[in-house]
C-alpha cells in the first residue's frame, strides 16, 4: 500500500535522481562488477520519506458532552419512573359541583367518572352553563308581530316540512331542533316575505347539518327537496344572511339536551323518553310553546312521560328531579297542561310529521299513547 511502501515510480525517480549525481569525497567508485549509475543502497533510516498522505478533517464526538446529556436523561427517566409509581389511580374521584348538591339528592354522574367521553367531573357546571344561555338568547313572545305576511299557521307548516325533510335525509335530532330554532330565531329579527319562507326553512336545515352532522347533506339536496323552487346561489346566499342576522351565535341550547340530563336523572326507560321525546316534537309545531325556555319544555315533557306510565306509589318529580329538572312540580304544570292537548290533538292534526315519525316500531310506537293513555292526557290538560 502507498502509505506503508515505496511505490516503483518513486525507486525509478531516485535511481535517475543518483546516476546524475557526482561522486562526493565521501562516496565510494564503484565496485568491480558493478554497473556504473547503480545505487548503493542505503540504511533505511536513510533513505527518503515520502510525506503522509493528508487526513480529511474530521470533528471529534463530544464524548464528554454527550456522556453528561446522557446522565441527565437517565437521571430524568429514573424520576419519572419513581414518580409514576409513587402516584396512585384516582378511584374515588368526585363530580367538580357535587358538593353543591342539596342535601339527599345523589350524584348521578358518579358512576361516569371513569368514561372521558361523558365529562362527568363538569356534567353539573356544564348544564348550568347551558341553562345561562337561555337567557342569553331569549325568544320573546309573539314575535311573529315584527312579520307583514308569515303568521304561526304558516310556520307549522314551514316546520312540519322541516320535519319531512329532516327524516328523509336521516339527520341527528339535534339538527332538527336546531333548524327550528335558527328559523325561530331569524323571523324574530328580520321580516321574511311569504316567497322566502320556505327558503329560510331549508338555508336553516342546511346551516344546522353543518354543525351538528359528520356527514351534512350537500347543497344540491338542498336545492332538489324546494322541487326547484330556488337555486343554489339563494340557499348560499340565505345561509350568509342567517349566520351574519345571528351573529354567528349558533350555540342557543336545545331541549333534547336537557332531556338526556332528565331522563338519566328519572332513570327512564326507552318507552318514557321516546314519549317525552314525541312532546318535544309536537311542540315545534306550536307557536306559543316557541318562545318557552328549552329546559322548562324538556322538564314538562318528562314529567307528562312519567305520570304517565308510572304508578301512583313510584317518585315521579321529587327532590331530585327538582334539582336536575330545574323546576318544581308546580312551575310545569300550565306547560304540561298544553302539551297534554298537543298529544291529544296529534292524530287528526293536519301536520302530523312528528305523530307518522313515532309510529315506526324503532321507537316503540309512542304514537298510540294517544289514545291508550287518552284519559290521563285529558285530566292533565283539563278537559272534559
Amino acid at each position: 500500500m502507498a502509505t506503508f511502501g515505496r511505490s516503483s515510480r518513486w525507486t525509478r525517480l531516485e535511481n535517475l535522481a543518483a546516476a546524475k549525481k557526482p561522486l562526493q569525497g565521501s562516496q565510494k567508485p564503484a565496485a568491480a562488477g558493478q554497473k556504473l549509475g547503480t545505487v548503493v543502497q542505503k540504511p533505511a533510516n536513510q533513505l527518503p520519506q515520502r510525506p503522509p498522505l493528508r487526513q480529511p478533517n474530521r470533528i471529534a464526538a463530544p464524548k464528554a458532552v454527550a456522556g453528561k446529556e446522557i446522565s441527565l436523561l437517565s437521571q430524568s427517566l429514573k424520576k419519572a419512573s419513581i414518580n409514576e409509581e409513587e402516584e396512585e389511580p384516582v378511584v374515588n374521584a368526585q363530580a367538580f359541583s357535587a358538593s353543591l348538591l342539596p342535601p339527599g339528592v345523589p350524584d348521578i354522574d358518579a358512576a361516569d367518572l371513569n368514561e372521558p367521553q361523558m365529562c362527568a367531573q363538569y356534567a353539573q357546571d356544564i348544564f348550568d352553563y347551558m341553562a345561562s344561555l337561555e337567557t342569553k338568547w331569549p325568544m320573546t313572545p309573539k314575535f311573529l308581530r315584527l312579520q307583514s305576511s308569515v303568521t304561526p299557521e304558516m310556520r307549522a307548516i314551514l316546520v312540519n316540512w322541516m320535519m319531512m325533510v329532516h327524516q328523509r335525509f336521516q339527520l341527528l335530532q339535534e339538527t332538527l331542533f336546531l333548524a327550528v330554532s335558527i328559523t325561530d330565531r331569524y323571523l324574530q329579527v328580520q321580516n321574511v316575505s311569504r316567497s322566502k319562507l320556505q327558503l329560510l326553512g331549508v338555508s336553516a336545515i342546511f346551516v344546522a347539518s353543518k354543525f351538528e352532522e359528520m356527514m351534512p347533506p350537500l347543497l344540491s339536496d338542498m336545492v332538489y327537496v324546494t322541487d326547484g323552487a330556488y337555486q343554489a346561489k339563494e340557499v348560499l346566499r340565505m345561509e350568509q344572511l342567517i349566520l351574519r342576522t345571528l351573529d354567528w351565535s349558533l350555540g342557543r341550547p336545545l331541549p333534547v339536551h336537557f332531556l338526556r340530563r332528565n331522563s338519566k336523572a328519572a332513570r327512564a326507560d326507552v318507552v318514557e323518553h321516546n314519549v317525552a321525546k314525541l312532546a318535544l316534537e309536537l311542540c315545534l309545531l306550536d307557536y306559543p310553546m316557541s318562545w318557552v325556555r328549552p329546559s322548562e319544555l324538556a322538564a314538562a315533557a318528562l314529567y307528562l312521560s312519567l305520570n304517565l306510565f308510572r304508578k301512583d306509589d313510584q317518585k315521579r318529580w321529587d327532590d331530585m328531579m327538582t334539582h336536575y329538572g330545574r323546576y318544581t312540580e308546580e312551575a310545569l304544570k300550565p306547560t304540561v297542561q298544553r302539551m297534554a292537548g298537543l298529544l291529544l290533538d296529534a292524530p287528526k292534526s293536519t301536520h302530523k310529521a312528528p305523530y307518522e315519525k313515532y309510529k315506526h316500531s324503532r321507537l316503540e310506537r309512542v304514537s298510540t299513547v294517544t289514545v291508550s293513555h287518552a284519559a290521563q292526557l285529558r285530566e292533565m290538560a283539563g278537559r272534559p
